[in-house]
C-alpha cells in the first residue's frame, strides 16, 4: 500500500517579486524536500511574480487574500494605536476563518511559519485547529507579547544558530528547550560550483569591473537596518588612502516604504564625491555571478538572522567583513575565515578594507578558509533532509 504523503502548508507573508534571503530559502526547501514523502502547498496573501516562480518549480501556490488592513507592511501594523490594533484584531479573526477553511479543505498535516507575522496570521489558527506548526525564527525577536505567544503555541521552534536562540529571552528559551532546535541555514553547493565554472566576463564589461582594482561589494536589500550608510562612510575614508578601491552596491529597497533610503545613500555618495567609485547595480538575479568577480564583501547589518549573501560570498571564496550579529557569529572566526566588527563601526570596516586591499595573499587565504567553512557547515541539502524529519515527527504528534 502506498504511504500517504505528509501535507505541508508553507505560509509566506512577504512574497516579494525579487527573490531575497527568505524566498531563496523557500526555493531550496521546495527543491530538496523529498517529493515522494511530502506534498507542499505554498500560501501567499497576494498575487505577483512570486506565484509564477513557485508554480514553475511544480509546486502549488494559492492566494488566500486577507482584509486590506492586514496587507500593510508589518511595522505599520505594530505601530498602530489602540483603536488601530482593535481593527487589526477584527481583521485577523476574519482572515483566520479563511485560513481555517483552507487548512481543513486541503487536509494539512503540518504548517511551516516563516517569521512572527506567519505565526500571528496562520500559526495561531493551526494551533486552534490542533494542527502542529513549526516556527522558524529567522530574524531578531523584538515584540515580547507576540514572541511569547509564538513560544507558547508553536509545536516546534527552529533557530539558525545557538547564539541567535539566546539573544532574546534566554530564560524563556531554556524553559521551552524541549521544543527548540538549531537548524543552520545553507546554500546549494552545486549552484556555487556551477557559478565558479561559468564565464562571467560579460558582467565585467557591463558593470565596468576592472581587474587591477580591489572590488568591494554589498549584496542585499536596501533599507536602514542593513547599515549600508556605515559601509559608505567606511569606503569614503578607505578610498582617501587607497585610490584603487571600487564599491558595488547590489540590491534594491524592494518595497516602496524603503525607497527614501536609496536616495539617502545616493546623497551620501554625492556629498563625499565618490560617485566615480561607486556603482549601484539594482536588484540582480545573477548576484552570485557578480559576487564571484568581487574581492571583498561587506555586510554591515545592524540586526540579522543569518545573511544569505554572507554564506554565498564565503562559499565563493571571498573575504567577508560582517557585523557581529546573527548566525554569522558562529560561522565567521576572526582573522581565520573572515572578519566580524561591531555594528555601526565604520572605522573598523575601513581598517579591514585597507588591511585586505594591501595584502592580496591574506585576502586569498581568508577566502579559501571561508569556502571550506561553508562546505563543511552549510550544505542546504542536508538541512532540508532534517527539516523533512521534523515535519514527519510533527505529523505523528497529531
Amino acid at each position: 500500500m502506498m504511504k500517504n504523503k505528509t501535507r505541508v502548508m508553507i505560509y509566506e507573508p512577504y512574497p516579494f517579486n525579487e527573490v531575497a534571503g527568505n524566498l531563496r530559502t523557500l526555493q531550496y526547501i521546495l527543491k530538496f524536500l523529498n517529493k515522494d514523502e511530502f506534498e507542499v502547498m505554498v500560501v501567499a496573501p497576494f498575487n505577483n511574480k512570486f506565484k509564477d516562480r513557485i508554480n514553475e518549480i511544480g509546486v502549488t501556490c494559492d492566494i488566500v487574500a486577507p482584509p486590506e488592513r492586514l496587507q500593510r507592511y508589518g511595522g505599520q501594523s505594530l505601530n498602530d494605536g489602540i483603536v488601530g490594533k482593535f481593527w487589526s484584531v477584527i481583521a485577523l479573526i476574519k482572515y483566520g476563518h479563511k485560513i481555517r477553511r483552507y487548512l481543513k479543505s486541503n487536509k494539512i498535516d503540518v504548517v511551516y511559519c516563516n517569521g512572527i507575522r506567519s505565526v500571528m496570521t496562520v500559526g495561531i489558527v493551526a494551533y486552534l485547529c490542533r494542527i502542529p506548526f513549526l516556527w522558524y525564527v529567522k530574524g531578531q525577536l523584538e515584540h515580547r507579547f507576540y514572541d511569547m505567544l509564538a513560544y507558547l503555541t508553536a509545536s516546534k521552534i527552529l533557530f539558525y544558530s545557538e547564539i541567535n536562540s539566546v539573544d532574546c529571552y534566554p530564560r524563556v528559551r531554556q524553559f521551552f528547550s524541549k521544543k527548540v532546535e538549531i537548524l543552520r541555514t545553507g546554500i546549494d553547493l552545486n549552484e556555487v560550483k556551477s557559478i565558479q565554472t561559468t564565464n562571467n566576463s560579460y558582467l565585467k564589461k557591463e558593470l565596468a569591473i576592472v581587474d587591477n582594482c580591489v572590488n568591494i561589494a554589498y549584496v542585499g536589500q536596501l533599507y536602514e537596518p542593513k547599515g549600508v550608510h556605515y559601509l559608505l562612510e567606511a569606503f569614503t575614508k578607505a578610498s582617501l588612502l587607497n585610490n584603487n578601491l571600487r564599491l558595488f552596491i547590489i540590491g534594491s529597497p524592494i518595497i516602496d516604504e524603503y525607497a527614501d533610503y536609496l536616495n539617502t545613500l545616493k546623497m551620501i555618495i554625492s556629498d563625499n564625491s565618490i560617485g566615480d567609485k561607486v556603482t549601484f547595480t539594482g536588484w540582480r538575479d545573477d548576484a552570485m555571478n557578480i559576487i564571484s568577480l568581487m574581492d571583498v564583501i561587506v555586510h554591515p547589518s545592524l540586526a540579522e538572522g543569518f545573511s544569505r549573501s554572507v554564506l554565498e560570498s564565503m562559499a565563493l571564496g571571498k573575504a567577508v567583513i560582517a557585523t557581529g550579529v546573527g548566525g554569522e557569529r558562529e560561522t565567521i572566526v576572526n582573522d581565520k575565515n573572515g572578519y566580524l566588527v561591531k555594528p555601526k563601526r565604520a572605522d573598523l570596516i575601513c581598517n579591514h578594507i585597507l588591511k585586505l586591499s594591501s595584502d592580496l595573499p591574506l585576502m586569498k587565504k581568508i577566502g579559501n578558509e571561508a569556502r571550506k567553512t561553508i562546505i563543511s557547515m552549510h550544505n542546504i541539502a542536508d538541512k532540508v533532509v532534517r527539516l523533512g524529519v521534523i515535519f514527519q515527527e510533527l505529523k505523528e504528534i497529531r
